[in-house]
């Protein structure tokens, strides 16, 4: 008869030593708090600009835009209320959610194996998730989703194992809702456990009744979640929130559509060197000790993560350096296994450290640049200093009641420069591929409600300076200063409006 899962130990199992615990805290931070003072990226600068407009009672989907659950958003607004607006105080986020879950990456490995193991599953996670190549700083929908994502297998196998009742079942489902709530992509944590449940059913691991009820309690959290989502959007206008959070993904963004494949050879290139060699040791353990190395039912669980949560890394179609963090985690849980199998501590302690120089390396590389050089050298551009300088630009010289729109787009403008977006579309690629945007762009400035100053970050052509738009510009602005390169305009009534056409560039 197969082994139970729940007999992968009778007796009590160890828990993590609180040197362990401080360990891995510690390594998840001092590797995030070098970047707490460094220039936001458009990612999360666009969010806390969202999170901020939305609390002083715009609509989320109709006056901000934004193609990610409320989940993300509803964690940026509460926790820029408690930063004070501090703009700095998000990437304390990002320390205290990457602590958290490299924590519950240790003591689900610890569940599951041993406490050994989840030392270095947690070393490996609060490494990899925070290396700066890979943007691990930044409070990304990826980071705060995996998190949910680990408590939901945490909690789910500790149902499995009879540490917990099965009434906490539903519990990992909700962990799992959170999880796809930050973003679409935290399904990953859900589907491993739904294809470990299929497979008890099938391979008889579990009684079949068992692994129904089991199914259904994880789905019943999961849909609980997902209702109040729902219910939200259909509150705030249906058609826009379900474009916003599946349409636009479907016809725009994904892996079959508009994928970013030469995007997906340059990060990933970045990647191999942080998160390869401990999938090859783990590899060359594991086939050194083939015979001898034994796999539990429910540890399966992990192999079956790192496959969903490659599918969801997959899915996005768009390859950005953040996107790796939801891959780091199964890495770290998968490779922690086996390095933690070791068992003399020295030759396992020699292992480990020759896994993190390559990572140590890489931190080094980023967090011995300047600080106005760490956004290029992470992956963006020097449009983030020149946002920081536009935002002081617009505070120096704005009076109350201005306003300020980033042409076409600087999602971290607004973020930087405590101003509220007049103009639903904060990113690049939302302007141009969501249906009407240009156009209510162009209705935008041809109002009496246009924004008061405009700061040009993208050529005339990038923005559509053609026809009706540009018309509008000539007609209702002049520009007024360069700042940092970036031509600030500024608008005014025709009749004032000197007799000299202003070249945008």
């Amino acid at each position: 008869m197969p082994e139970p899962p729940s007999s992968v130990s009778d007796a009590p199992r160890p828990g993590l030593s609180f040197a362990a615990k401080a360990a891995i805290v510690g390594l998840a931070a001092l590797m995030r708090v070098r970047f707490v003072h460094t220039p936001l990226t458009t990612d999360e600068g666009g969010y806390v600009a969202i999170g901020r407009a939305w609390r002083h009672g715009k609509s989320l989907y109709t006056d901000l835009w934004v193609d990610r659950p409320q989940g993300l958003i509803t964690v940026y607004r509460l926790w820029d209320t408690i930063g004070c607006s501090h703009t700095w105080f998000i990437r304390v986020l990002a320390i205290v959610v990457g602590s958290v879950a490299a924590l519950a990456v240790a003591h689900l490995v610890t569940v599951l194996r041993s406490p050994s193991a989840g030392v270095v599953a947690g070393l490996l996670a609060a490494a990899f998730s925070a290396s700066p190549a890979l943007e691990g700083f930044t409070p990304s929908g990826e980071l705060l989703g995996s998190t949910g994502t680990v408590f939901a297998l945490l909690i789910g196998c500790s149902v499995l194992l009879g540490r917990l009742s099965p009434r906490w079942m539903y519990v990992a489902g909700v962990a799992g809702g959170v999880a796809m709530s930050m973003k679409q992509s935290g399904i990953d944590g859900l589907a491993a456990l739904g294809l470990w449940l299929a497979l008890a059913f099938v391979l008889g691991w579990l009684p079949r009744r068992e692994a129904v009820v089991r199914a259904v309690q994880l789905a019943a959290g999961a849909a609980t979640v997902i209702a109040v989502l729902v219910l939200h959007g259909a509150l705030t206008g249906w058609s826009a929130y379900w474009y916003a959070v599946n349409g636009y993904r479907t016809e725009q963004r994904s892996v079959f559509v508009g994928a970013m494949w030469p995007r997906f050879i340059e990060t990933a290139h970045v990647a191999r060197g942080i998160l390869l060699p401990a999938l090859v040791v783990a590899l060359a353990i594991v086939i050194a000790r083939r015979g001898r190395f034994t796999v539990p039912h429910i540890m399966w669980v992990l192999p079956l993560w790192l496959l969903t949560a490659t599918g969801s890394f997959l899915a996005g179609g768009q390859f950005f350096r953040h996107y790796w963090v939801i891959v780091t985690f199964p890495i770290a849980a998968v490779s922690g296994v086996v390095l933690g199998s070791v068992r003399a501590v020295r030759w396992r302690s020699v292992v480990v450290a020759a896994v993190l120089v390559p990572v140590a390396w890489s931190w080094w590389g980023i967090a011995s640049l300047s600080r106005d050089e760490i956004p290029v050298a992470t992956g963006s551009n020097t449009r983030a200093v020149k946002s920081e300088a536009v935002a002081a630009w617009y505070s120096e010289h704005a009076q109350p009641g201005e306003t300020l729109y980033a042409m076409c787009a600087r999602a971290d403008l607004y973020a930087n420069a405590h101003a509220d977006p007049p103009y639903p579309y904060l990113w690049f690629d939302n302007v141009h591929k969501v249906p009407g945007a240009l156009r209510e762009l162009r209705a935008l400035i041809a109002s009496d409600q246009r924004p008061t100053y405009i700061a040009l970050f993208q050529p005339p052509r990038a923005c559509g300076f053609a026809g009706p738009l540009a018309a509008q510009l000539l007609l209702h602005y002049v520009r007024v200063a360069f700042v940092d390169g970036v031509p600030i305009l500024k608008a005014v009534e025709p009749e004032d409006r000197p007799p000299v056409h202003y070249p945008w560039q």
